[in-house]
């Protein structure tokens, strides 16, 4: 089956939508990215889904805190040494 004249151009039409708008979603993700970006989940501390994943001792390695920037900051802080170490476990593998 071959399209119309009229039907190229409407399919053409729609693939430049399509495409534009997808090179917008890029841009815009591009844009807003950050140090914190990626996959978050987000769980209120009373929901019965902690008391199912985290039991006993467990709850220890749960962070809770009302400033979410100052973990932010402390992770950052805790890769910086990470990459630092291993830094220098191949500078002395080097030796």
């Amino acid at each position: 089956m071959k399209l119309s004249k009229e039907q190229q151009e409407e399919l053409q039409k729609l693939t430049d939508e399509i495409t534009q708008e997808a090179k917008s979603v890029v841009k815009e993700y591009a844009d807003i990215q950050s140090d914190a970006s990626g996959s978050e989940i987000h769980i209120h501390e009373n929901s019965p889904y902690l008391d199912e994943e985290f039991k006993n001792e467990t709850w220890k390695k749960v962070i809770k805190v009302n400033d979410p920037s100052q973990v932010i900051q402390d992770i950052n802080e805790h890769n910086k040494k990470v990459r630092k170490n291993k830094k220098d476990v191949v500078k002395k593998k080097k030796k």
